[in-house]
């Protein structure tokens, strides 16, 4: 599939024939084509990205036993271990979740987020 170039292909069509209008619309079709080759060329470069920043290196580098290092153009790399964490979305499992930290010490972590909507004409009640 060859890259369409835009500026090109859309100006060199004859706007007043039908066949122009199809012709625009293949050049739709094929470039959501191209978008979603792309988005799928950037997604599988970010995996890799990602396993090679989260796994290769640190692996790597634990296995030379070194827990940072400084590149020659200065910029430093550290081993730091990170821990992702979410409460499920369940409704039972995230409310033992809640429960537990609060059992735990720990619900001042807990953040509620309450939102309001207002319509035209409210932004005095807003405000309040």
């Amino acid at each position: 599939m060859s890259k369409i170039n835009f500026e090109e292909d859309v100006v060199n069509i004859d706007q007043d024939s039908l066949e122009s209008v199809s012709e625009l619309l293949r050049q739709q079709l094929r470039m959501e084509a191209e978008i979603e080759l792309d988005e799928l060329a950037l997604k599988n470069l970010k995996e890799k990205h990602r396993k090679l920043s989260e796994e290769i290196i640190p692996s790597k580098m634990t296995e030379l036993g070194m827990t940072s290092t400084t590149m020659l153009d200065g910029s430093k790399v550290d081993v730091v271990e990170n821990i992702y964490v979410s409460i499920p979305k369940d409704p039972d499992k995230s409310a033992a979740c809640y429960k537990w930290l609060e059992d735990n010490g720990l619900g001042d972590i807990i953040k509620n987020n309450v939102g309001m909507s207002f319509g035209k004409g409210e932004n005095e009640d807003a405000k309040n």
